[in-house]
């Protein structure tokens, strides 16, 4: 054991309007510069809400591992006129809370990341929003999506609540040996790997292993999706024990995927030994459609496996 940093001791006020992001940031500088046994950052009190701008917790650190203990709600700005982005950054408009170069980075705890995510994603709907940042990134990625991971290997997720606009979990480029479970996902796009590939690039996943989830009243539920032109591989991914209440698009396998429908054709990223095992649950909207496949299932694809897969349809009741 460390020592311990409480954000409380370097300003933080945990009101829901004091911008505490420079209390949390030096919290920080203290805790990842510590060569005291692996320090741990304390964020107190499941009643106060500390009120963070865009911000980047950034590595290596001097210690083998980091902890962060949270047990209260960190709050986005609940507009957008409130954020505040660093002058000259632009990379810091696609992401909330960065974290980026850290070895061995463990949260735990009973709190909450509230990315206030409803203004972005009605200013977007209404086409006046072109980028929406992302609540947690770990080193990069965009979108609204509650958790992104990208160029990142040995990831554990546990016994979390994810509520957003887009994929609770998006699994990118360069990311391996992912292990999610015990996690609530709703309302939002679902557990995605990828997108992978897009513009032509040379993308990887492997190793992700998904079980134990609830997935309720979402777009989709175990998506892999990738760009026509790009090249690379996902494969050995597990989504095990997955419970899916009135999701649209229960499993989706997509090879073409697009926002614009201006990808390019020519090669494509290899899916292969994928498995779903004991799926159930409820689709909407789809009939009994359990899975969309599009994309050349031919040599360059193979190893899909489905064991125990039980699905009905239910009718579109009390879903947003």
């Amino acid at each position: 054991m460390g020592a311990s940093f409480n954000v409380l001791d370097y300003g933080a006020r945990g009101d829901g309007r004091t911008d505490d992001s420079a209390a949390f940031l030096k919290a920080w500088q203290d805790a990842c510069g510590s060569s005291e046994g692996n320090p741990e950052i304390i964020i107190p009190d499941r009643n106060r809400r500390f009120m963070l701008q865009p911000v980047k917790f950034e590595g290596p650190c001097k210690s083998s591992s980091i902890t962060i203990k949270l047990f209260a709600t960190i709050t986005a700005p609940n507009s957008i006129d409130a954020w505040k982005w660093p002058n000259g950054d632009y990379d810091y408009r696609s992401r909330w809370i960065r974290f980026s170069h850290i070895n061995d980075l463990i949260i735990v705890g009973r709190g909450t990341f509230d990315g206030q995510g409803a203004p972005w994603w009605d200013c977007f709907k209404a086409g006046k929003c072109g980028q929406r940042p992302s609540a947690l990134s770990f080193l990069s990625c965009p979108n609204t999506d509650g958790i992104d991971i990208a160029k990142t290997t040995n990831i554990l997720i546990l016994n979390s609540t994810i509520e957003t606009g887009d994929d609770c979990f998006a699994l990118n480029g360069g990311t391996s040996f992912v292990h999610i479970s015990n996690v609530f996902c709703g309302p939002g796009h679902g557990i995605s790997i990828g997108s992978l590939g897009k513009g032509g690039s040379y993308e990887t996943v492997e190793e992700i292993y998904v079980k134990n989830c609830i997935i309720k009243g979402t777009t989709n539920g175990a998506r892999i999706k990738t760009w026509q032109g790009g090249s690379g591989y996902a494969k050995k991914i597990t989504f095990e024990n997955i419970r899916l209440d009135n999701v649209e698009n229960p499993i989706i396998i997509d090879q073409q995927y697009s926002d614009f429908d201006n990808a390019n054709g020519g090669s494509a990223v290899k899916v292969s030994d994928i498995t779903y095992r004991n799926i159930q649950g409820t689709s909407i909207d789809g009939g009994d459609k359990l899975g969309v496949w599009d994309g050349d299932w031919g040599d360059d694809n193979d190893k899909l496996g489905f064991k125990r897969v039980k699905w009905s349809y239910s009718e579109r009741v009390g879903v947003g």
